[in-house]
C-alpha cells in the first residue's frame, strides 16, 4: 500500500516510529486480525529470518 492509498482509510494511522534507534514509517491498522513486518524492516534490523 503506498502512502496515498493509506492517508485516503480512516481506519490506518500512519506516523514515523523508532525502532532500536532507526526510523521507520509504521502504518496501523485498528481493525487489522494480523501484522506484518516489511522485508525491508527486518533487513535494516538485522533479524534472523526462517
Amino acid at each position: 500500500m503506498s502512502g496515498a492509498e493509506a492517508s485516503g482509510v480512516d481506519s490506518l494511522i500512519k506516523g514515523n516510529c523508532m525502532v532500536a534507534c532507526i526510523p521507520f514509517l509504521v502504518l496501523f491498522d485498528s481493525g487489522a486480525t494480523h501484522s506484518f513486518v516489511s522485508t525491508e524492516c527486518v533487513d535494516r534490523l538485522k533479524f534472523p529470518t526462517e
